[in-house]
């Protein structure tokens, strides 16, 4: 798949003990409040790049906020996942951008790790649904 360097949120991102660690980038959309999800939607996608290693779990929220550098909130909540189970290519998020968001678009870790273990995601918007869903 051909992805759009603006629409990523994360590329082989590490993900790493228990933290919250909010995506690599931070998506811009341009406008105060462009809609990108009204009409055909996009995907928010998120999987596994390097399988985690070591048990605990994993929880993506996706933020958004109107001005560069100030406080995001919560624009959806996805499933929690077991990190001992995933493996690469597996969807952690895979759900259509929300009609109404502000300017800016982050990703949002909250991660329960054994001491030791690691994994990596890449997150990235999309034209289209992933395959199986």
């Amino acid at each position: 798949m051909i992805l759009e360097h603006n629409g990523i949120f994360s590329d082989n991102q590490s993900l790493v003990a228990t933290a919250t660690i909010v995506s690599t980038n931070v998506l811009d959309c341009g406008v105060a409040n462009p809609n990108l999800g009204a009409g055909t939607p996009l995907w928010v996608v998120e999987s596994i790049h390097t399988k985690f290693t070591g048990s605990g779990g994993i929880t993506t929220t996706l933020q958004h906020c109107a001005s560069s550098g100030g406080s995001y909130l919560t624009l959806l909540v996805g499933v929690a996942h077991s990190t001992g189970t995933g493996a690469i290519g597996d969807y952690l998020l895979a759900v259509p951008l929300p009609m109404e968001h502000l300017r800016y678009l982050r990703l949002s870790h909250a991660i329960t790790m054994d001491s030791g273990s690691a994994g990596a995601v890449d997150a990235y918007l999309s034209p289209c649904a992933p395959f199986g869903l």
